[in-house]
């Protein structure tokens, strides 16, 4: 008797060292088969959806309009729609929540107080009945590491989560599309490796490298308990969908 086959997940990296990390280790686990495409793997992004289950966009150093250096960004953003016509789970994380944003109608700008380092997102009262945020349980920490934010949600997005310096930390966008301004996917030798061409960076923040990094160790019991259980649930959704899996084609 053949196994089943596991649901697709099309994961666009826009830089090497940007990957997903963490949350990818729980999704694997779980059962998705991630597929990873983006400039510096060296693998083209699709023209569509078809044949995927589900769409991740990661993190990087590109604004979610610089298509003139970022010449993947406008097939990415037709990616998104297309997901979300189709009715599939999205999960965005921090320059895959603006684009997100900025695909479905939404606009993000320049951070009035950028984040950079080990920041406590606290859940809204919506959180509480969400699929994913409910498992932060209270605020949490998480690598933060962005100059710009969302500041006009796409209409019908529920806000989910905040921070401090932050007045979007996540939104869902009907009932599978979820964004997350943060680094749930990020490891300890995250902050290490972002800085490596230098500590400059951080310096302007007041921080250091390997304080940041010491800071996720310290709270790496905590991170990884609600973060995993965000990405298991995420998961959840991925594999309870109608088609547990693929799509044929797309509405848009």
């Amino acid at each position: 008797m053949s196994q089943p086959s596991r649901p697709r997940v099309l994961v666009i990296e826009h830089e090497r060292n940007t990957g997903i990390d963490f949350v990818g280790e729980r999704l694997t686990a779980a059962g998705l088969e991630l597929v990873t495409v983006g400039p510096e793997v060296g693998v083209p992004l699709p023209e569509t959806m078809q044949g995927y289950a589900a769409l991740v966009v990661l993190g990087g150093v590109p604004g979610p309009s610089d298509d003139q250096t970022a010449w993947w960004l406008p097939q990415t953003r037709e990616l998104i729609c297309g997901a979300v016509d189709a009715g599939l789970p999205v999960l965005g994380l921090c320059l895959g929540a603006q684009l997100i944003a900025i695909a479905c109608g939404g606009e993000v700008s320049s951070a009035a107080y950028p984040e950079v380092g080990v920041f406590e997102v606290e859940p809204l009262p919506a959180a509480a009945d969400d699929p994913l945020l409910r498992h932060l349980r209270g605020p949490t920490p998480v690598l933060q590491w962005h100059y710009l934010e969302v500041t006009r949600l796409p209409a019908g997005a529920v806000l989910l989560a905040r921070s401090e310096r932050c007045a979007v930390q996540a939104f869902r966008l009907g009932d599978r599309v979820w964004a997350l301004q943060s680094h749930p996917e990020a490891t300890e030798q995250t902050p290490l490796e972002w800085s490596a061409d230098g500590p400059g960076e951080l310096a302007a923040q007041g921080t250091t490298p390997e304080a940041v990094r010491d800071a996720m160790v310290q709270h790496a019991g905590t991170m990884t308990r609600r973060w995993g259980a965000v990405a298991d649930a995420w998961a959840q959704e991925v594999r309870g969908h109608p088609a547990s899996g693929q799509v044929g084609s797309l509405t848009r």
